[in-house]
C-alpha cells in the first residue's frame, strides 16, 4: 500500500440522496484523501461571510468513523445529473461518469468558520441541503471518471471493507489556516456565531491528505474551480451577483466604531468645559475677595496711631476765662484708654492680611496649574481624536478602494460570463442554421443533378432519333 495518495482533489461532483419525502441533488467540490491508513472525505459548499464580500467554505467532513462502506456502482447517472455535468464541460457522455455509493454508520460532521455567514435565501437553501445530506444513511456521488484514480479508489474501497482504515481527526485542525472551526448541528447556528476580524482562509497544500498529483491547492475563502474543458467556459455553481445583490451586500457592512469614539470624546470635552467654567467663576470670586482685602489694608494703614510712650505729651493751654483752677496735663490724660497700643493691633492686622494674601496667591497658582492641566488634557484629547479619525478614515478609504476593486472584478466576471454564454448560444444557432441551409443546398443539388441527367438522357435519345 502506498504511504500517501489522493483519490480525488477539487473535483466537481453531483451528489444525490433519496429521502422519504424528498430528494437532494446538489453540486459540490469533492476531496478524498488516504494517508497512512487514514481516510477522510470532504464535500465543500460555498457561502459568504456577513462582515465582507469574500467567499468561504462550509464542509461536510467524513472519515473512517462515519463511513461504513464506499462502493463503485455501475448505475447510470440520471439524465438531469448527466446533463448538468455535460453542460459544465466535465464530460461528454454518460459513460464518462462514475457513481460512488457511500453508506454511513453515523451522521457526518458539518464544519464552518468561526464567523457569521450571510443569511441569503440561496445560501440558506444550500446549507439546509448540506445539513440534510449529513444525516442521510446513504447517498451517491456522481463524478467525472477523469477526476478520480480508479486504481487507488479500489484500494480504498477494499480497505474500508476490511475495516483497516482509521479516522483522521487531525485534518480538522488544519482547516481555515489552523484558526479552528465550529461543528454545526443546526443551520441557525451559522447566522448567530460571533463575527471575526477578517475572513479565514485555507491552504490545502499544508493540510494532511492534500493531492500529490497535480493539485495546486485551494483556499477556504476562495476555492478554485478545477480544470476547464477545452473550448468551453466553466460556470460556477453558485448564483451570480447581480447589481442589486451587490448593493445589498455593501449595505450590510458593519457600523464604523469611530462614531462612538467621537461621541465619547465630545461628552468628555463638554465635562472639561464645565469644569473650566466653574474654575473661572471661582477665580473671579477670589479676585473680588483679594480686591476687598487690599482696600481694607489700605484703610487700616491710613490712621496710623502714635506710640504714647515715645511721644512727648503736649501741654494743653488753659483758657483764661476758665473759672476752675489749672489742672496739669498729666492729670487730665492719665487714663491709658485714651492712647491705646495701636502699633501692635496694626501689626496683627497686617499679618492677617498677608496670610490671606498668601493663601489667595497659592489658590490662584493652583487654579492656574489646574487650568493648564485641563488645557493640556483638552489638547491631548483633540490630538487623540484626530489620530483616531485619521486611522479610521484611512481604513475606510482602503475598504472603499477594496470594495470598488471587488465590484469591478464581479462586473468583469459577469460581463465575461454573459459574453461567453451569448457566444455559445450564437455559435449553436449558427451551426443549426448552417445545417439547415446545407440540407436545403443538398436537396437543390440533388434536384439539379436529376434534372441534368434527365435532360442529358432526352438529348441523347433525340440525337439517336435524328441519326435514324
Amino acid at each position: 500500500m502506498e504511504p500517501h495518495f489522493s483519490v480525488a482533489s477539487n473535483a466537481f461532483v453531483q451528489v444525490y440522496a433519496n429521502l422519504q419525502d424528498d430528494s437532494i441533488s446538489r453540486p459540490y467540490l469533492l476531496d478524498i484523501a488516504f494517508e497512512k491508513e487514514k481516510f477522510h472525505l470532504k464535500l465543500r459548499a460555498q457561502a459568504r461571510l456577513w462582515s465582507s464580500l469574500r467567499k468561504t467554505i462550509v464542509y461536510l467532513f467524513l472519515d473512517a468513523s462515519h463511513v461504513e462502506s464506499l462502493v463503485v456502482s455501475d448505475e447510470v447517472a440520471p439524465p438531469d445529473i448527466a446533463n448538468t455535468l455535460i453542460k459544465q464541460g466535465r464530460c461528454t457522455t454518460t459513460s464518462e461518469i462514475t457513481c460512488l455509493q457511500i453508506l454511513l454508520k453515523q451522521h457526518g460532521t458539518i464544519l464552518a468558520p468561526r464567523a457569521t455567514l450571510q443569511k441569503k435565501p440561496a445560501i440558506r437553501e444550500d446549507m439546509k441541503a448540506l445539513m440534510r445530506l449529513s444525516r442521510c444513511k446513504t447517498f451517491k456521488i456522481y463524478i467525472p471518471s477523469d477526476s478520480i484514480d480508479k486504481e487507488k479508489l479500489s484500494g480504498l474501497c477494499n480497505a474500508l471493507a476490511s475495516s483497516s482504515v482509521r479516522p483522521a481527526p487531525d485534518v480538522v485542525k488544519t482547516l481555515y489556516e489552523g484558526r479552528g472551526s465550529n461543528i454545526v448541528t443546526d443551520v441557525d447556528d451559522l447566522w448567530t456565531l460571533a463575527p471575526v476580524e477578517g475572513p479565514p482562509s485555507y491552504d490545502a497544500a499544508t493540510a494532511a491528505g492534500a493531492s500529490a498529483h497535480g493539485s495546486s491547492g485551494h483556499s477556504d475563502t476562495e476555492p478554485s474551480r478545477g480544470p476547464r474543458a477545452p473550448g468551453k467556459r466553466q460556470m460556477s455553481p453558485e448564483p451570480r451577483q447581480t447589481p442589486t445583490k451587490r448593493h445589498a451586500l455593501m449595505q450590510k457592512v458593519a457600523p464604523v466604531a469611530w462614531e462612538a469614539v467621537i461621541a465619547a470624546q465630545a461628552a468628555q470635552l463638554a465635562m472639561l468645559n464645565e469644569q473650566v467654567t466653574a474654575q473661572a467663576v471661582q477665580m473671579a470670586a477670589y479676585n473680588t475677595q483679594l480686591a476687598a482685602l487690599r482696600e481694607e489694608m489700605q484703610h487700616s494703614r491710613r490712621p496710623l496711631m502714635v506710640d504714647a510712650g515715645s511721644q512727648t505729651e503736649p501741654a494743653v493751654p488753659v483758657s483764661e476765662h476758665h473759672s476752675s483752677p489749672a489742672i496739669p496735663v498729666a492729670q487730665q490724660h492719665s487714663s491709658p484708654a485714651l492712647f491705646p497700643n495701636s502699633a501692635s493691633q496694626a501689626s496683627t492686622i497686617e499679618n492677617s492680611i498677608e496670610d490671606r494674601l498668601i493663601m489667595l496667591e497659592d489658590g490662584l497658582i493652583d487654579e492656574q496649574r489646574i487650568r493648564r492641566s485641563l488645557n493640556e488634557k483638552i489638547d491631548n484629547n483633540d490630538e487623540r481624536i484626530k489620530r483616531t479619525l485619521d486611522v479610521e478614515c484611512s481604513g475606510l478609504e482602503h475598504a472603499v478602494t477594496e470594495l470598488e476593486s471587488r465590484v469591478e472584478d464581479i462586473e468583469n466576471d459577469f460581463k465575461e460570463d454573459l459574453r461567453q454564454e451569448l457566444s455559445l448560444e450564437l455559435q449553436t444557432k449558427l451551426e443549426e442554421f448552417i445545417e439547415f441551409r446545407l440540407e436545403d443546398v443538398e436537396e437543390v443539388v440533388k434536384h439539379d443533378v436529376r434534372m441534368a441527367m434527365e435532360n442529358a438522357s432526352y438529348n441523347f435519345k433525340m440525337d439517336l432519333g435524328w441519326v435514324e
